[in-house]
């Protein structure tokens, strides 16, 4: 039989080389049609939607002798009946010629997939799908398959580059593809007489056009039942000359809020469907074919019931209540009982007499031990399990020990073994203390005793409490009254540093003999003074003048460089100190030096009512500067960041304006996420688009001096970023408002629409054009872009500095210049800057989720959070401008302005086409991307 085999194997290939051209394929496709009927073997195949249809095969030995026969008519030293049967069918139908015309079976061909193999770089296979009239019998007939090629880049005729005989409707296909060329399928069909009606061909394909696709284009049809389980129909769209479908692909699958998923391979058939089997019901699903960057699919999967209407399709419903409680028996402490409640339709309408009706089959009850305090036995017992018949609503379980705390689960079961969804409930048991254990019943002193001692700890407690409130509310009030005093104007001699003469507020001027001559005695004096030279004044408070008391040596503090003095003479004037604090004297106090102290005293930072941030020793490479060198305006919290205040700090020295930034309270939180921010910041270069870190403010904090008590930044003076774009919001939604003493004048060509805002300027603005000729929605349209741009070049030196940012929001980024309208010059000239970096983190293992910022989906899924991160919560920061501050819900279309003149323009559309790309699931652009886009925008 191998001999015969081989034998076969031989001539086929001798059949194929050489006999080509002198066997006729006008004869050669009959003989081969009857050859198929007569010794084919029909098999069943089944689609990916689980149907069913019918093919020959044709690697059948039988077949092949008979379809070698046809190809040889004259060949006589194989005597065998099937090679015999090809010969004499051949001869028959050579000799026969039809007369007659019929009218083609197939009414159209397509490719329905191409592959691209993976042994030669060039070569393709995949598979053609043809149409028949109906009511043909798929098998009826046999068709010759041909590709036709032509090379767009040589005008020459077409080409066949594949050829073969097809038993089916659905064929396989294989050539070798060049550039630049199109192809096509040609089919000839035939019966056991000759040609049937005339070839068909399909349309042209292109060639590179199909090694371009990255995957195939699938929508969602339908869910349905499946074999107790749930199935999604996707469907896949047919071939065009510019799109084929790829043949093998793989289909990832997962539930929602989990973070497994599944991929399962398939290869496409002629019914252009695919089902994914085994979904649970009640359930959210994520798909999408692997490879393919667009957005998932989302595939919400509905309960059984609901899908199909037959309660008999779906599994059991699950147990509706269930309780527990113990055997007060003392002999049976040991006892579980446990009680449940539960109805299925199909128990209430069973039939009795038939015994193959699906009913609920039992229960099955699992008791697991669990971890107990005070009991080390509980996690050693095993676990049981029993199946109880479905007729019961109560069963006792004997658990090995009744000082345990367990868990209860039930699930039911069905006659066809389908499974319900579990219930489970803990049984905690209520453990008296340990050291109960220790005291014998009949030892009543000795509980007595504990008893005693515990109350007496208790009212000890209380009593300390009430001792340390009442402590700090006296020195609240003692602060207070020490801050009344009185208030005097002095005039000094700035030769001989003495003073000439005191004038109260309101009085006369007193000469100097009543004063005391030398400034340390004067300031002694038990009331409190302002001493003002006439240019410059300063404040001071008897609370402070105990530091007058001592004086200490030159060399007990030695001087660090983080500062300036005012002077070398500290009589030129007394310095304005305002101190904000709300604490005891006996925690901060300054150094206020009034005579010449030496240069160690001068050199001590000053205290500082604000908590501590680091030691200056752990930072002490970055720029100091003392805190008694600057004047401070009145705190405020920035919205979005609850951690930390800011002041507005003016260098009196250097004349340069500053925003500090220090902890909202004493709390180790907030202390913290300060430090880490200027661990951030210490090693961040600079950028023109980051807020700029000028250094550290440092002073006395609990009698230890250089202690880092707040950060210097850039004073940006326009505020945020998001109060601005809710000004221009609503500015442009009211549409230009007027005044009704305002003339109507009449729109000219090139004059910019209104703003809104001229309702709020004065009538010799009215009317102003911009230089430039934009209106302003076109400005403000235009400026965005500008600061996409300018934050998106933030993001890229942030992030090539191996930092993620992780609140990237128009809360956080702020304007250089301040602005009284919104839309005037200071616009075309206005700079952003991305700041905040208290929660920025270089390790992505540590960061930690603000809850109060849009998180992207991969965090929402419990995945680290990534630089790609930074990029999604910058989609949000695009829709935020597009709309003009309107907000954003998750997975929903971007909402527009209301200001139909500012949605239309191309710079709006280019924020909102970029910020889709942004907030995708995958394949989000990089920063430097980003960059690039508003880059040739703004070109």
């Amino acid at each position: 039989m191998k001999l015969l085999q081989l034998l076969i194997a031989l001539l086929t290939v001798f059949s194929t080389q050489i006999n080509t051209e002198t066997v006729s394929i006008s004869v050669f496709g009959p003989c081969q049609n009857r050859c198929i009927k007569k010794f084919g073997e029909i098999q069943e195949q089944v689609t990916n939607i689980d149907t069913w249809y019918r093919e020959f095969k044709v690697n059948d030995t039988d077949f092949s002798l008979c379809r070698l026969g046809c190809n040889h008519p004259e060949f006589s030293p194989l005597n065998l009946p099937e090679f015999i049967y090809g010969q004499l069918a051949y001869q028959e139908i050579a000799s026969k010629t039809t007369d007659f015309d019929r009218e083609n079976v197939v009414k159209s061909v397509d490719v329905l997939c191409l592959e691209k193999s993976e042994t030669f770089e060039n070569e393709l296979f995949g598979k053609v799908v043809m149409v028949l009239e109906d009511g043909v019998n798929p098998l009826e007939n046999v068709h010759l398959i041909e590709v036709i090629a032509m090379d767009l880049a040589i005008d020459d005729d077409d080409s066949v580059i594949f050829r073969d005989w097809c038993y089916s409707p659905y064929c396989n296909i294989s050539f070798n593809a060049f550039s630049h060329a199109e192809f096509r399928i040609r089919v000839s069909t035939f019966d056991d007489y000759g040609y049937i009606g005339r070839p068909i061909v399909s349309r042209w394909y292109d060639i590179q056009a199909f090694f371009s696709i990255s995957s195939n284009k699938m929508n969602l049809k339908n869910i349905e039942w499946n074999q107790d389980k749930a199935a999604a129909r996707f469907g896949f769209l047919p071939a065009t000359n510019v799109y084929i479908p790829v043949c093998s692909f793989q289909i990832e699958h997962k539930k929602v809020l989990s973070s497994e998923s599944k991929v399962i391979d398939f290869y496409l058939d002629h019914t252009r469907e695919i089902l994914v089997k085994n979904l649970s019901f009640n359930q959210n699903y994520t798909m999408n074919l692997v490879g393919d960057s667009s957005d998932p699919l989302e595939v919400n999967v509905p309960n059984c019931d609901i899908l199909v209407g037959d309660v008999a399709m779906c599994a059991p419903p699950a147990v509706s209540a269930i309780t527990s409680h113990w055997n007060t028996s003392s002999a049976f402490d040991s006892r579980l009982i446990i009680d449940w409640n539960y109805y299925s339709v199909l128990d209430a309408s069973i039939d009795a007499s038939n015994a193959n009706a699906i009913r609920t089959s039992h229960f099955q009850f699992s008791v697991h031990p669990l971890i107990t305090p005070n009991n080390d036995k509980c996690e050693k017992y095993d676990s049981i399990r029993r199946d109880v018949p479905f007729t019961y609503r109560k069963f006792m379980f004997n658990v090995p020990d009744a000082k345990c705390n367990y868990e209860v689960e039930v699930s039911v079961f069905d006659t066809k073994r389908r499974k319900s969804e579990s219930k489970k409930i803990k049984i905690i048991r209520i453990n008296q203390p340990s050291f109960m254990a220790l005291l014998p019943s009949s030892d009543l002193q000795t509980t007595i005793g504990l008893i005693v001692i515990l109350l007496f700890l208790i009212l000890s407690f209380f009593l300390i409490l009430i001792y340390c409130f009442l402590k700090r509310r006296n020195r609240s009030q003692n602060s207070k009254e020490m801050r009344k005093g009185t208030v005097v104007y002095a005039y000094v001699d700035e030769v001989t540093r003495d003073i000439m003469g005191v004038r109260p507020t309101g009085g006369r001027y007193v000469p100097s003999g009543k004063t005391a001559r030398d400034l340390e005695q004067a300031l002694v004096h038990p009331h409190s003074f302002n001493f003002t030279d006439g240019n410059k004044g300063g404040m001071f408070h008897n609370a402070f003048t105990n530091q007058l008391q001592y004086s200490l040596p030159s060399d007990s503090i030695t001087p660090r460089p983080y500062g300036d003095i005012g002077s070398e003479n500290p009589y030129d004037y007394i310095m304005d100190f305002h101190v904000e604090s709300e604490l005891s004297d006996d925690v901060f106090e300054e150094d206020i030096c009034l005579s010449t102290p030496s240069p160690s005293i001068r050199d001590l930072p000053s205290v500082s009512p604000m908590p501590l941030i680091a030691p200056f020793d752990d930072f002490d490479t970055l720029p100091a500067y003392a805190h008694r060198n600057f004047r401070f305006g009145n705190s405020y919290e920035m919205e979005g960041n609850t951690m930390c205040r800011m002041k507005t700090a003016v260098d009196v020295l250097r004349g340069h304006c500053f925003t500090l930034k220090y902890p909202r309270d004493y709390s180790d939180e907030c202390r913290q996420a300060l430090r880490k921010e200027l661990e951030i910041l210490r090693t961040l270069p600079a950028h023109p688009n980051c807020v700029r870190f000028d250094g550290v403010v440092i002073g006395r904090w609990d009698n230890i001096p250089y202690q880092i008590i707040g950060i210097l930044l850039e004073d940006c003076r326009g505020g945020s970023l998001h109060n601005y774009i809710n000004i221009v919001g609503s500015v442009l939604r009211r549409g230009g408002m007027r005044t009704p003493e305002d003339p109507v004048a009449p729109l000219t060509d090139g004059s910019p629409l209104s703003s809104g805002y001229e309702s709020f300027v004065s009538k010799a603005d009215k009317g102003k054009q911009t230089p430039d000729g934009q209106s302003d929605t076109e400005r403000v349209s235009n400026a965005f872009c500008r600061f996409a741009e300018q934050i998106s070049g933030a993001l890229e030196h942030v992030h090539r500095a191996g930092i993620v940012h992780t609140r990237v929001s128009p809360l956080h980024v702020y304007l250089s210049f301040d602005y009284n309208d919104p839309f005037d010059e200071v616009l075309s000239n206005q700079i952003v800057k991305l700041g905040d970096f208290g929660n920025s983190s270089r390790n992505l293992n540590e960061v930690i989720v603000d809850s109060t910022m849009p998180q992207p989906p991969e965090v929402i899924n419990g995945k680290n959070y990534e630089s790609k991160g930074d990029i999604w919560q910058f989609g949000v920061f695009l829709v935020e401008m597009s709309s003009l501050g309107v907000s954003y819900q998750v997975r929903k279309d971007i909402p527009k302005s209301g200001v139909t003149e500012f949605d239309t323009l191309p710079s709006t559309s280019l924020l909102r086409e970029t910020a889709r790309k942004c907030l995708k699931l995958r394949s989000r652009p990089t920063a430097t991307e980003l960059c690039n886009i508003f880059t040739e925008k703004n070109l």
